[in-house]
């Protein structure tokens, strides 16, 4: 047994992953999370993009950048 008690903290869990690549852009990191980051649940290199979490990953930032041409055009 763990003598300590251990938190685990998930700031991002509960938001939608168009928040989270918001979140990212505003920090200046959108290129470097899309470009130098994956979440595949497949062995590999890259984005499968087959399995569940890829599909995810590619609907948020597919949803997150049409949010973001609306609010820069002024839609």
């Amino acid at each position: 047994a763990i003598e300590e008690d251990i938190n685990i903290e998930a700031p991002l869990i509960k938001l939608e992953k168009s928040e989270i690549w918001e979140i990212a852009d505003n920090l200046g990191y959108l290129d470097y999370v899309k470009d130098k980051t994956f979440s595949c649940w497949n062995k590999q290199d890259g984005h499968c993009g087959k399995c569940l979490s890829c599909i995810s990953r590619i609907e948020g930032l597919q949803k997150y950048l049409k949010i973001k041409e609306g609010v820069e055009s002024g839609k």
